[in-house]
């Protein structure tokens, strides 16, 4: 499973719980679907690495942990 963050600048879609945990990464133009059944697309997909500091205490360092994070937007036709 891939841990990944989805966000949108949609107004009415801004309060919706989107999904955390995808099987795969999405691709542009997916569908993505709250748990209350709206749907948003994917606009774009953005991959990197963050600082993960709670391992500072056990290991004395920081170390990176990879992120997905999802931009969806309300497709208009």
């Amino acid at each position: 499973m891939i841990d990944a963050v989805c966000r949108t600048n949609e107004d009415d879609y801004k309060n919706e719980k989107w999904p955390t945990r995808f099987v795969c990464p999405p691709n542009k133009e997916d569908r993505v679907m709250a748990q209350s059944g709206r749907i948003l697309w994917v606009a774009s997909i953005t991959f990197g690495e963050r600082e993960d500091k709670s391992y500072k205490e056990i290991r004395q360092e920081s170390i990176l942990v990879p992120f997905v994070e999802i931009e969806l937007y309300k497709k208009r036709y």
